[in-house]
């Protein structure tokens, strides 16, 4: 039926007639619309997601309702709207079976017929067609022909207490219902302007639980979050904090910031100003070092936590690359700061029950360099004693070839000089342990100051 009525439209460049009311829209939900959105006062405005479009006033969403569904039936984008009822009532109630049906509600309507809801409808309703604004989000240039029903109210119309009898301007003595004026307040309405720029932040404090899924439902949703993936330009910081704010904050945006798009069941929060770019940057540098002074039994269990549950740890094992210092505490802080730094130094991953602590300041890489100690031969020996230990050396992985006759350490050609080389060789090939085997402790001592070098030099 609505096809050939509006085929007939467009061929006679006529237009389509609505009665449109948004207060009835209003009475069957005014749990879900904003009263001053429906009365055409200042508002946030409303975001239409199947189009983006955002309304400031539930009438132009109407009109714009019946302007989709004339384009849905094929190309009626000419054939104009008219209004041909439209009103607020200020005084009564809906009553069932009263002269009009609501779809959907038989009462509660949130108590909107007021005078002063009438008054500020009928005078915003005026003050906008005499201004000018007649467009809609959909139709900007449409023409906007509306008729105010009623003159008066009608008292023979049902009961008086019925809305349906009172949407009339007058009293039937001719009294003015309300103030309102055909020739507007002299102030035309403001146009609606967005609402003042503002940002969406996650509460840190809901838990990981929580960002996560606002940070699934925003990235599912419309958000774009290519720039938190791997090698995207915002995956820095690392956090899930940073990544999630990043994602509710493009779908508030990208939903032109619209009142609900910024709760995520309470995860996040609009604010009015700027958070500050963290977009790229990497986090300031930490480190976890081990506490020396909690003792070697806590830090050992401590270690053996951190290896256990993702650190690192084959380069402090016998032989790795940080073996040395081989301390409890410098493999305590190897194993910790391997721990933080795979967990992405996260809050409370550098804590180990109080021995380990963040530091702000690169400590100094120890990695592979113990306290630097030598072996000399112990020259009070007889040289019998040192001749058997610098065999002994030398056949056991000490690399005496320097001490050989024409050798660049055979000078100065001692027994003493010939047996520290030895020993020392041994002594830093076997990583400097604590009792390298068979040397014996009379004819050797460690030394932590190093020696002159007095190779090769020419013993006079």
């Amino acid at each position: 039926m609505m096809k050939p009525m509006l085929n007939f439209l467009k061929q006679t460049g006529s237009y389509l007639t609505m009665n449109i009311y948004p207060f009835f829209a209003y009475a069957v939900q005014p749990d879900k619309i904003n009263l001053d959105y429906a009365l055409g006062n200042s508002n946030p405005g409303v975001l239409d997601e199947n189009t983006s479009d955002t309304y400031y006033n539930l009438l132009d969403a109407q009109r714009d309702t019946a302007h989709y569904a004339m384009e849905a039936l094929g190309d009626y984008a000419g054939v104009s709207l008219y209004v041909t009822e439209n009103n607020w009532p200020p005084c009564g109630r809906i009553i069932k079976g009263g002269g009009r049906r609501l779809l959907g509600t038989s009462a509660p309507d949130g108590g909107a017929e007021t005078i002063a809801n009438a008054q500020a409808y009928v005078n915003n309703l005026i003050n906008r067609v005499l201004a000018g604004q007649t467009g809609t989000p959909h139709r900007p240039n449409a023409d906007f022909d509306v008729y105010i029903f009623a003159l008066f109210n009608e008292d023979n119309k049902g009961s008086p207490d019925n809305v349906e009898s009172n949407f009339g301007l007058f009293h039937p003595n001719m009294t003015k219902v309300y103030e309102f004026s055909f020739q507007g307040t002299g102030k035309p309405p403001a146009v609606p302007t967005p609402a003042p720029e503002s940002w969406c932040m996650v509460n840190a404090a809901v838990g990981d639980d929580r960002l996560q899924a606002a940070l699934d439902y925003a990235c599912g949703h419309g958000a774009d979050c290519s720039a938190i993936q791997p090698d995207g330009s915002c995956f820095d910081p690392n956090t899930k904090l940073a990544h999630t704010s990043y994602a509710v904050n493009s779908y508030y945006q990208n939903k032109n910031r619209a009142a609900g798009a910024c709760d995520f069941n309470s995860a996040a929060s609009i604010v009015y100003q700027k958070p500050a770019d963290t977009c790229g940057q990497k986090p300031a540098m930490s480190w976890c070092v081990a506490n020396a002074a909690v003792g070697d039994a806590r830090l050992k269990t401590a270690l053996d936590y951190a290896c256990g549950h993702g650190a690192d740890c084959s380069a402090i094992q016998t032989g790795g690359s940080c073996f040395q210092p081989n301390t409890m505490v410098a493999h305590a802080s190897y194993a910790f700061n391997s721990y933080y730094q795979v967990n992405g130094r996260a809050s409370g991953t550098c804590d180990f029950s109080g021995a380990g602590t963040v530091v702000n300041q690169q400590p100094a890489n120890t990695c592979g360099a113990p306290g630097a100690t030598w072996c000399v031969a112990n020259s009070a020996v007889s040289d019998a004693r040192l001749q058997a230990a610098l065999d002994y050396a030398c056949s056991n992985g000490a690399d005496c070839s320097a001490i050989q006759a024409g050798g660049a350490c055979f000078d100065p050609n001692t027994k003493v000089a010939h047996a520290s080389y030895a020993f020392n060789s041994y002594y830093q090939r076997k990583g400097r342990a604590t009792s390298p085997a068979r040397a014996q402790s009379s004819t050797r001592h460690r030394v932590s100051s190093r020696l002159l070098d007095r190779c090769p030099t020419a013993h006079i």
